[in-house]
């Protein structure tokens, strides 16, 4: 029987290589088999609060109000100018252009910012004009068409009022509209916003209540009104003044006899229908009527009443509901 040759002898480094590798063979197979973990989408944002931009201050204090922490609400035109003649800036304009919604009163009032507002219709932004869908009067006018003649030398007012926040009822309304307007806007909860407008709602209520008890006194004989403005209807509609007389106490490059005969025609209106108090607003000098009055044996007394825009801080006008009961006892103290 022949013998057994021996079998060779691997050494102790080659038997720990084969294995290394074996393992690697392993691990590189269970790796093939094991399906890649999908990469993770990326984290998405949640729509910040809507951007609303609404044109005039008291407009702003009511939606600001009823929209709280629901909306970004910035006003374009800045207290104390006038409405009519300002025209928004460019970095304005780019917002309203970007705005999910622009509030504004319309009816004429923001007259220096129709092409700005034009502008942002044609980007696609939603405009919202309040005053024409609150069953406006007329300009110098009322709701029953009643009132009294303009003074001798003035010119009947045409259009609408667009003064609609004189009037707390529309205004109501007007918190509605609002509302309506942002409901449906992305990031918009809608029944927190239905919420703030009803207690709003509950405000504008008690302040209304506060103006009648304030007015109260007035005796109804005595419920007469002269004006340097035509647009006090609403607050006289709401509160059953009658506008005796309207008309204007001239301006200060106004020649010296026009602005006589303008002084003269509003005392002599003032005169003869026994009027009491004389509405004007803050800067508006009315001493020459109060005079030219009194010469002819008649006292008036003169109430300033913030119209147009909210009153400047600490004054009591600040906000819409403060400008509503601060007018009424101004407006009181006069018939007092």
């Amino acid at each position: 029987m022949p013998a057994r040759l021996p079998l060779p002898r691997r050494s102790a480094h080659a038997t720990l290589t084969a294995l290394a590798l074996a393992v690697v063979a392993l691990i590189a197979s269970a790796c093939a088999q094991t399906p890649t973990a999908p990469a993770s989408a990326p984290a998405t944002t949640a729509p910040g609060p809507p951007q609303v931009m609404v044109t005039a201050d008291i407009l702003g204090d009511v939606t600001r109000a009823i929209l709280g922490d629901q909306a970004r609400v910035e006003v374009v035109v800045p207290t104390g100018a006038d409405p009519r003649s300002y025209t928004p800036t460019a970095d304005q304009q780019d917002a309203m252009n970007r705005a999910q919604l622009v509030v504004a009163v319309g009816l004429g009032f923001e007259a220096g910012a129709a092409a700005a507002l034009a502008d942002a219709r044609e980007h696609g932004v939603t405009v919202l004009e309040i005053g024409p869908r609150l069953n406006p009067i007329p300009l110098g006018g009322s709701e029953a068409g009643a009132r009294g003649a303009p003074a001798e030398g003035t010119s009947p007012a045409t259009g609408s009022d667009p003064h609609v926040w004189l009037d707390p009822d529309r205004m109501v309304r007007a918190t509605r509209l609002i509302v309506d307007g942002v409901a449906s806007l992305p990031a918009v909860n809608a029944p927190v916003v239905e919420r703030q407008r009803d207690a709003y709602e509950k405000r504008i209520n008690r302040a209304d209540e506060e103006v009648q008890s304030t007015l109260a006194p007035i005796g109804d004989d005595r419920r007469r009104l002269a004006s340097t403005r035509d647009d006090i209807g609403y607050l006289a509609d709401r509160y059953s003044f009658t506008i005796a007389a309207v008309g204007s106490t001239g301006t200060a490059t106004s020649g010296s006899d026009d602005r006589n005969t303008e002084v003269g025609s509003l005392a002599a209106a003032i005169v003869a229908a026994a009027v009491p108090v004389l509405v004007t607003t803050p800067g508006t000098s009315a001493q020459p009527v109060v005079v030219a009055a009194a010469k002819a044996g008649a006292t008036v007394t003169v109430a300033e009443l913030d119209l147009e825009a909210l009153g400047p801080p600490g004054g009591g006008a600040d906000t819409y509901l403060g400008l509503l009961t601060t007018n009424a006892h101004r407006l009181a103290a006069a018939f007092a």
